[in-house]
């Protein structure tokens, strides 16, 4: 069997989904999947990585495994890798024209409906990239109640190397990128070798442009309790206990999900009562994990 393990979970037949039309602050639009509760006046938003949706991942299966809350869940303008965005066959966007400069107008926009709902404590769920956005956003809204980081990307140079593996293509891609984005061609694909498979050339530009050490930075922000989890058969286990080590205060959290890959396939459940724990804590209320 390949893949890692299967999921077990199953979705309680109670949670009921309500597609709504956010808007970000420069009038673009975003869909997501509001899951309502009557338990109370915190809600948790639920930021995807690159490539995912609200229908992959922690985004989908957390909402009904964590019923005493509402749940409003973001498709970013990164979700999935390309996708048409009008009328216009030209009008495509996706994660090869990911704007790393604006996510945090979807993660505001996100945060807005849920204030609008009428919920005071508001929580950021990030998973992968989810977590670089999140960690972006502490910067700028020091009233958001906790913050849950999922796998957490914390640079987006880490597929550079698969990407352009010997200095001379990176190099060459680089220059490519800028005279391309130069000559008014940002949005232009350049080929990769595998995931992706292109990328616009003003995103990768944004991507070698990125200071190094910016996620540390963001974190360590963080006016709210952080409970950052992860799994210890993700590569990146080690980095990740390291920069936790160098952030975390008394209120933080960590939690290493024995043998969980980077999505939780088999530990959904096990997943939704760890952030479960800890949300109850912070926010002072009940919070159990639908079993």
């Amino acid at each position: 069997m390949t893949g890692g393990p299967v999921s077990t979970w199953a979705t309680p037949t109670r949670v009921g989904v309500e597609l709504v039309e956010l808007q970000r602050a420069d009038g673009q639009p975003l869909d997501a999947l509001w899951y309502g509760s009557a338990g109370g006046g915190a809600g948790v938003l639920h930021v995807h990585g690159k490539g995912s949706s609200v229908l992959s991942g922690p985004s989908r299966f957390l909402p009904p495994l964590l019923p005493d809350l509402s749940h409003l869940a973001v498709n970013m303008r990164c979700h999935d890798l390309a996708y048409t965005v009008g009328t216009d066959d030209f009008a495509v966007d996706g994660g090869m024209w990911e704007d790393l400069s604006t996510g945090h107008l979807d993660v505001a926009a996100g945060i807005e409906h849920l204030r609008q709902r009428g919920l005071e404590q508001v929580v950021v769920c990030g998973h992968s990239s989810g977590g670089f956005y999140a960690a972006d956003y502490m910067t700028r809204d020091g009233g958001i109640a906790a913050w849950v980081l999922l796998s957490p990307l914390t640079t987006n140079k880490t597929p550079l190397p698969s990407w352009f593996p010997e200095p001379a293509q990176l190099a060459a891609a680089e220059r490519m990128a800028r005279d391309m984005v130069d000559a008014g061609r940002g949005r232009d694909l350049i080929p990769l070798r595998g995931w992706f498979h292109a990328i616009s050339a003003a995103s990768l530009v944004q991507r070698f442009e990125e200071p190094d050490g910016v996620w540390l930075d963001s974190v360590r922000h963080a006016t709210a309790p952080v409970l950052m989890a992860w799994g210890d058969a993700e590569p990146r286990h080690g980095l990740w206990g390291r920069l936790y080590d160098q952030f975390a205060g008394p209120g933080d959290r960590r939690e290493v999900l024995p043998g969980a890959g980077h999505y939780y396939r088999g530990q959904e459940r096990v997943l939704a009562t760890r952030i479960g724990v800890f949300l109850a804590d912070v926010l002072g209320m009940k919070t159990t994990s639908a079993g």
